[in-house]
């Protein structure tokens, strides 16, 4: 079963700094479960926290009120962008941009070395 994180409807939480890593809670996020793509074919669909940390990171936009629903994301990994829809498991090192665009217009962009989704806590399925 492939699972993917869809950005676009999951909820930005709390980003916290601490010291040159920077974690950025997404509670809920909005996750896609299928055979074959997730977030394209048919599939189960579920709420789960994600964690993002993200090492020698730099925050380059942060938005002013937190929780936010997010409207887009892209993750850009080396030179593969993801536009809303981000594979699972993630575990990357080497360049790493995640852009969040909130509902509210605001936008939360980081630059890093690396970033590790880790998925917290239960998921509740969502009944389409």
């Amino acid at each position: 079963m492939n699972r993917a994180i869809n950005l676009r409807d999951s909820n930005l939480a709390l980003v916290i700094p601490d010291g040159t890593s920077v974690t950025v809670e997404l509670a809920p996020a909005y996750l896609c479960e299928s055979i074959g793509t997730p977030g394209v074919d048919p599939g189960n669909k579920y709420l789960q926290d994600v964690h993002f940390q993200l090492t020698d990171a730099e925050i380059n936009a942060l938005p002013s009120g937190l929780p936010a629903r997010i409207d887009e994301g892209i993750a850009v990994v080396d030179t593969i962008q993801h536009h809303n829809v981000l594979p699972l498991p993630l575990i990357h090192l080497g360049a790493t941009e995640l852009h969040l665009f909130t509902e509210q217009t605001e936008t939360l962009r980081v630059k890093a070395s690396g970033m590790v989704a880790i998925l917290v806590g239960g998921r509740r399925k969502v009944e389409s």
